[in-house]
């Protein structure tokens, strides 16, 4: 019986195909999450050109840009991980367990995929991290030094976007 269920895991952890629709099913609902942001956003710009008082709705849809950037980069890691998986299997797939890709860790995981990283790139697969390993879940990292001001939290833009799309 062990047997059989380790080898149904490897044939689905070895399976490229697995990742990707995992990756494609996290970035549909990110940008269902972004349209919910950006859809608050432009009627709160309406609002206030108009001199109301914004909805609180609105308000609160646009806290939710943090899911946007967390489920983002979980569509990010899935599908770098699946590349690592689809290329050595046998050194990521052993014995009914994944090994060597427990981190989160985006820039690190597009370094070992062999993809070129410039700076700027490599700014926003830090900032998605820090989204994945607290800042999309937790009002608050685990250690005070880790938490870092100027993040991408609270900035709703088109061209970030594009760029998390670009890197996708």
């Amino acid at each position: 019986m062990q047997s059989d269920r380790n080898r149904s895991f490897e044939f689905a952890a070895r399976d490229p195909r697995s990742w990707e629709l995992r990756a494609d099913n996290l970035k549909r609902a990110a940008d269902k999450v972004y349209e919910i942001c950006y859809d608050a956003f432009t009627s709160t710009r309406n609002y206030i050109k108009e001199g109301r008082e914004p909805d609180l709705q609105d308000g609160q849809d646009l806290t939710v840009i943090q899911v946007y950037y967390l489920l983002m980069g979980y569509a990010l890691e899935n599908l770098l991980k699946g590349i690592l998986i689809m290329r050595q299997p046998e050194m990521y797939v052993q014995q009914g367990n994944l090994t060597g890709l427990k981190t989160h860790k985006l820039v690190k995981l597009f370094e070992d995929c062999k993809l070129p990283v410039d700076q700027k790139t490599k700014e926003l697969l830090e900032k998605l991290t820090l989204h994945i390993e607290w800042q999309g879940k937790y009002p608050i990292p685990l250690r005070a030094e880790d938490r870092i001001p100027g993040s991408y939290s609270g900035i709703l833009a088109r061209k970030i976007q594009k760029e998390i799309d670009q890197l996708y």
